[in-house]
């Protein structure tokens, strides 16, 4: 029995590939995509270093009061009720370390949000083209698929002269090869299709979800 397309597991639809836009897709990418995470854990430790130093170079100023009762056998001076009030004012010892550690934070910082925003348009520069594989490959799976519902329909018209006695068994041979070799040639564009598909989930950081759970 030939095998035909009917016989071979469903494609899928463009529609179920890819349900979201574009900027959608890329956008997911930008919350998968370990790079870019990467990218990021190390901008957030610089922000926590930087409230930290200049945390420290900030000057204090502490306001303080206190009352007491002076008591009745005491000196005249310290009967009564008493209160002192005040405030103190202080600047950490190493408020210049901390104010070169800050500037320091900062460029690192500046930095880092060069290195995210270069990793950023990698990300969707990589959306982009596997988006653009994706559909070149299924227009050629959709060609082929043509060619071979064709190559078949000329096999079996083939056959149908044969029996007639309006053909020869060479020109039936001729029709089938042709149909083989259209059948090889979209089941390689089929693979060439489900490539791609794994491709763009990988573009994504979408492909990570297909990991094996841990025991």
């Amino acid at each position: 029995m030939r095998s035909t397309t009917d016989q071979l597991p469903p494609l899928p639809s463009a529609a179920d590939a890819m349900t979201a836009t574009e900027q959608d897709l890329i956008n997911v990418a930008g919350t998968r995509r370990p790079e870019l995470l990467s990218v990021q854990a190390k901008r957030a430790q610089q922000e926590v270093a930087l409230r930290l130093a200049r945390n420290q170079r900030l000057a204090s100023l502490d306001f303080f009061g206190e009352t007491w009762q002076g008591t009745e056998d005491g000196p005249t001076s310290r009967q009564g009720q008493h209160a002192q009030f005040g405030v103190t004012f202080s600047l950490p010892f190493q408020r210049r370390q901390a104010i070169g550690k800050a500037r320091q934070v900062e460029a690192k910082l500046t930095t880092l949000q060069l290195e995210w925003q270069w990793v950023a348009d990698q990300i969707s520069a990589d959306v982009q083209d596997a988006i653009s594989a994706v559909d070149a490959a299924r227009g050629s799976l959709v060609l082929l698929q043509q060619e071979v519902a064709v190559a078949m329909e000329l096999e079996g018209l083939e056959r149908d002269r044969f029996q007639l006695g309006d053909s020869t068994q060479f020109l039936v041979n001729l029709r089938e090869l042709a149909a083989a070799d259209a059948r090889l040639r979209e089941a390689r564009a089929r693979a060439d299709y489900q490539k791609a598909l794994v491709s763009l989930e990988a573009s994504t950081g979408q492909l990570l979800d297909r990991r094996p759970s841990a025991p």
